[in-house]
């Protein structure tokens, strides 16, 4: 015990207040959770440095907590001066840095609550490219620092060509510590194009997502870009021009591919490529993306999540196609699944929009078969207003039944109904294996696989009328 602590009034322990007496590994953790919440990383680090000498002592002390810089332009926008000292206090440390804009998602939610304007300051239209061109140079003076980088700045239509010319001057072969590089810049394709040239000259990009805007070509050549080297990649574009691309992607262990549909549909298979590394793969497509699961071969794939979008806004386009051409699409799936090289232990299929065929549900579900022999977790999401597929999984139940020692168990049925109104029928199976495989498996995480929300729905359906 010091000479001051035995002193008449001095301080003790007991009389500080229980935060005071945590250590300062204890509370740099509670700083940090405080910095991660919305709007935190403006606000909370600078009122943390405000609270007492020994709070803000630890907290510019400790470089971690200034490496994160997400930065919403249209509403939270630091000053200059303020993000140069964020920069300063984080010293060596690699840095994560997040450049976007959701000005138009603001913009509507600030017509329907007005009160929100009290709360939130949105900086004008006008001046976001002036704000995000003021920043991106400070933010260059630390690039051999980037970690992971993300730029989505889109204030109005029209303002690509500008954020293109932002991010052609950085230097980024200078960038030697990033790892994960993410552009959506909605610009002219040559614009495009010759961005992913400049990026390409980071040397230990290891993960990548690009947009690519609706009538833009992905790249042709595959000297642009060094595809090869990336663990994660995550494609937006036509899905004609995103099959080659995906071909060169040799070491990629996931893969989030949201293909656009491209007219005239392409029906049948374009090209074939092997890719040896893919374990995980997430396709978000129309009908016609779902040759892409005939265009390659993944003998190491483990999860598939298929999630099929709604064609309403081209039924103009469409008037030419028959129905019966609909079949075409679910066969490559079901090629896929039974046919090809794949080692698949969990799959999930989206489709709420009442465009499924019976006979593959009948398929999916028939068993025993290559499915339910190897499945550790399967989950098909339909639309519940879909009677005829209601109908057909309640006789697909009653033969599992008779033979459910044979199968994975239980055909599990689970009922939905969200937030907007919208009601969806969940089927399928999870064995126990699921649970200790998902989460020995890491790259699970890269493509949004998760069987819990289908486990914690509810298995009482809507009371019938």
């Amino acid at each position: 015990m010091s000479l001051l602590s035995r002193l008449p009034g001095a301080p003790r322990d007991s009389d500080k207040a229980p935060i005071d007496r945590l250590p300062a590994d204890v509370l740099i953790e509670v700083f940090q959770f405080a910095s991660s919440s919305f709007l935190g990383l403006y606000g909370s680090r600078n009122a943390i440095c405000a609270v007492c000498r020994t709070w803000r002592e630890i907290a510019i002390g400790f470089s971690g907590l200034w490496t994160e810089i997400n930065i919403d332009v249209a509403v939270c926008f630091p000053p200059v001066p303020l993000l140069e000292m964020w920069l300063e206090r984080s010293g060596d440390a690699s840095l994560d840095i997040d450049l976007t804009c959701l000005f138009h998602l603001f913009t509507v939610r600030l017509e329907k609550h007005h009160h929100w304007q009290r709360t939130l300051s949105v900086l004008p239209r006008e001046k976001v490219k002036l704000y995000a061109a003021s920043v991106i140079p400070v933010l260059t003076q630390h690039i051999r620092r980037w970690r992971h980088f993300s730029y989505m700045v889109i204030s109005a239509p029209g303002d690509g060509a500008h954020n293109a010319s932002l991010l052609m001057q950085l230097p980024f072969r200078d960038a030697g510590r990033l790892e994960v590089l993410k552009l959506v810049t909605k610009t002219t394709p040559t614009a495009e194009l010759d961005l992913l040239g400049v990026a390409a000259e980071a040397p230990n990009i290891r993960r990548l997502h690009w947009s690519t805007s609706s009538r833009s070509r992905l790249p042709a050549n595959e000297a642009l870009f060094p595809w090869h080297q990336l663990h994660h990649v995550s494609l937006h574009g036509n899905s004609k021009h995103v099959s080659p691309v995906v071909a060169w992607c040799t070491s990629a262990v996931s893969l989030n591919l949201l293909a656009d549909i491209c007219f005239p549909l392409q029906k049948q298979p374009q090209m074939s490529c092997v890719l040896p590394a893919l374990r995980g793969l997430n396709l978000q497509c129309y009908l016609d993306g779902l040759r892409l699961l005939r265009e390659i071969e993944c003998p190491n794939l483990e999860i598939l999540r298929i999630s099929i979008m709604t064609q309403e806004d081209f039924h103009g386009m469409l008037d030419n196609e028959e129905d019966d051409d609909d079949e075409i699409y679910w066969d490559h799936i079901l090629s896929f699944l039974f046919d090809s090289n794949h080692r698949l232990r969990i799959l999930q299929i989206e489709e709420k929009e009442e465009m499924i065929q019976l006979d593959f549900l009948e398929k999916i579900f028939s068993g025993p078969s290559r499915l339910t022999k190897e499945l550790y977790a399967l989950e098909l999401v339909l639309d519940y207003s879909d009677g005829s597929a209601h109908d057909t999984i309640r006789t697909l139940q009653q033969a599992w039944d008779s033979e459910e020692d044979k199968l994975p168990g239980a055909l599990l049925d689970r009922y939905e109904l969200t937030a907007f109104g919208d009601e969806f029928l969940h089927v399928g199976w999870v064995r126990e294996e699921c649970e200790p495989f998902l989460k020995r498996s890491v790259f699970a995480r890269d493509v949004g696989a998760s069987m819990e929300p289908f486990e914690r729905l509810s298995n009482l359906e809507r009371a019938d009328p």
